[in-house]
């Protein structure tokens, strides 16, 4: 999947980022999320929560 994909479908960038992240990584603590998807940690806690609900 291509973060514009993700984007069209209502993602904002950081949520594509870290979505794609954690298809390749699986479930996983935050560091290697952050590390992979490059979004800054304290948006990557964020994002999860959005993602979540």
């Amino acid at each position: 999947m291509q973060l514009e994909i993700l984007q069209r479908v209502g993602l904002t960038p950081g949520e594509a980022k870290i979505y794609l992240a954690l298809l390749e990584l699986g479930q996983s603590t935050t560091g290697p999320i952050v590390n992979k998807s490059k979004v800054s940690t304290s948006k990557t806690y964020k994002i999860l929560e959005r993602l979540e609900n």
